[in-house]
């Protein structure tokens, strides 16, 4: 993100971003094949993922495009953004992966125009509420003008109630340092009061509680997200119900929630006290929901999706959802039996348990563990699922695909499985000569944090593994790579690899590195980091 508060001249807004670099990076939400899914689910028909037109305002130094563009070649995307050395930073990340299908622009928001041309998907991420009522009004013009009849628009800011807590914390750092001063200064500044105001224990009283952990979390940010974020001239946050109505003077109406999971409650138990109301507020207005979804979670921040007014729009249906590619971490736990009605739980990585008894739903989550990270088309995960499940008789089709698509929404609602219209081409298992993603190798030239091919954060990884992963270009067989590794640990470019426990009591380096090399491997591709 990189926009600013029209107080200052554009070019002064510009330079700030050139003083302190704002780093980049992928935000999954923002990919098209997300976005499409949710207008899927509502009723629309976006335009295919492989081949569309995308157009990022605010795009920074275009890390999120940069690593679309490298996984849809066939696709358009354009950046704008008013620092010059953001810009610059992404076209040369561009030019280095060889990328011809991105287009990147010096540009105020306020300067650009329909020549850009029309565009399926427009994202504008940490923008509209750190600028002026008038850009704000801008951005919401330009979307309008630009989006093509079926596009959808992602545009995040900060959500009410919520951020009036963070809001707190913002203004008594805003009022305890000098405005004028150097902008590492008021970043060090801005620590130093956090630490003051998170305090030294924890306190019983929960109002307090959240003040001390927000102040906490402010040594966790980087220089460039506390000075353009927490201390921007401008720092708006409104509710759903607000924004909504702004957009549509616009022409542009609400499609929903870019994150689906958080549109739902009827799966989630700290709601369950609350269900008449929202089923009451939902039966009046989905707006109102949200609203109140809102308000019940103390919610800081919303990444809403738009359409053009007038675009169809319904309620989620499971026919729908098997349109879709689904991918999910649920576990089994123990022996599944996949013929009978015997009930099987499954497990999440934050110790959630879902619990179903029909065979085809129980087949379809085994897949679904088997192949993750690789999204399953819904067409294919009904086959495999029947299959497995010894349901061939024709007659039991519909029935078992209403029931898996009712299964998928309800695991998407919950948050423990992912829709998405495009299924990313990648590997969940590693092959005779590994290739891990060319955007992932890249970043770690000058970065520990790397972008998954399902367009996820990765954060850093021992310094082994990075060697490792910069290694995998396909060229290279499981020998190769271990002697590699050893004449990198043997120059000293390398620190020797660590014990894998403590009762590994094995010195030799080179055995080190070949019994860690396949579990290494296989982390790398549940993190969608290997190609297909």
């Amino acid at each position: 993100m990189s926009s600013e508060s029209s107080a200052r001249p554009a070019e002064t807004a510009a330079s700030l971003y050139d003083l302190v670099t704002y780093a980049g990076y992928a935000r999954a939400d923002t990919h098209p094949a997300r976005m499409a899914a949710v207008g899927v689910l509502h009723g629309m028909a976006p335009a295919p993922v492989p081949r569309c037109r995308v157009l990022e305002l605010g795009c920074g130094d275009a890390a999120n495009l940069v690593a679309m563009a490298y996984q849809l070649p066939e696709a358009r995307f354009v950046g704008i953004d008013l620092a010059g050395s953001a810009i610059a930073r992404g076209r040369s990340d561009a030019a280095a992966l060889g990328l011809a299908n991105v287009e990147l622009h010096v540009m105020d928001i306020g300067a650009a125009s329909a020549s850009l041309g029309e565009f399926d998907y427009i994202i504008a991420h940490g923008v509209y509420s750190w600028v002026p009522p008038e850009v704000r009004e801008q951005l919401l013009a330009l979307c309008r003008a630009l989006l093509a009849p079926q596009g959808i628009a992602f545009v995040s800011y900060l959500a009410q109630p919520g951020t009036q807590m963070r809001d707190v914390l913002r203004d008594y750092l805003l009022r305890n340092s000098d405005a004028a001063a150097d902008p590492a200064a008021r970043v060090a500044r801005a620590r130093e009061l956090g630490r003051a105001f998170g305090g030294g224990s924890t306190v019983t009283d929960p109002f307090q509680q959240a003040i001390q952990i927000l102040a906490r979390e402010l040594d966790g940010w980087e220089d460039g997200q506390i000075f353009h974020d927490w201390l921007a001239s401008y720092n708006a946050g409104m509710r759903i119900t607000e924004f909504v109505a702004e957009a549509s003077r616009f022409g542009l109406a609400f499609l929903g929630e870019a994150e689906y999971y958080t549109m739902c409650w009827q799966h989630d138990p700290a709601l369950s006290a609350a269900r008449s109301l929202l089923e009451a507020a939902e039966a009046r207005s989905v707006l109102e929901k949200e609203q109140l979804l809102d308000e019940l979670r103390c919610r800081r921040f919303r990444q809403t999706l738009l359409c053009r007014a007038g675009a169809p729009w319904s309620k989620p249906t499971p026919d729908r959802a098997l349109r879709l590619a689904a991918a999910s971490r649920l576990q089994p736990t123990g022996e599944i039996d996949l013929n009978g009605f015997e009930e099987a739980p499954f497990r999440s990585p934050h110790d959630v348990t879902v619990r179903v008894n029909h065979p085809v739903a129980k087949a379809a989550l085994v897949e679904l563990a088997v192949q993750y990270p690789r999204p399953i088309p819904g067409s294919e995960l009904l086959a495999r699922a029947r299959l497995a499940a010894g349901r061939t008789d024709p007659g039991t089709e519909e029935a078992d695909a209403q029931l898996l698509g009712e299964l998928l929404l309800a695991c998407a609602g919950s948050g423990l499985a992912f829709l998405t219209a495009w299924a990313a081409p990648l590997a969940n298992r590693a092959g005779e000569r590994p290739r891990a993603s060319a955007v992932a190798r890249a970043q770690l030239e000058r970065s520990t944090r790397v972008t998954s091919l399902v367009h996820q954060n990765i954060s850093a990884m021992e310094p082994i593994g990075r060697a490792l992963l910069q290694l995998l270009d396909g060229s290279r067989s499981r020998t190769e790579l271990i002697a590699e590794l050893l004449r990198q640990i043997e120059s000293g470019a390398l620190p020797p690899p660590p014990p894998s426990d403590e009762n590994d009591t094995d010195t030799d380096v080179r055995t080190r590195l070949e019994r860690g090399l396949e579990s290494s491997l296989a982390g790398l591709a549940y993190s969608a980091l290997l190609e297909a």
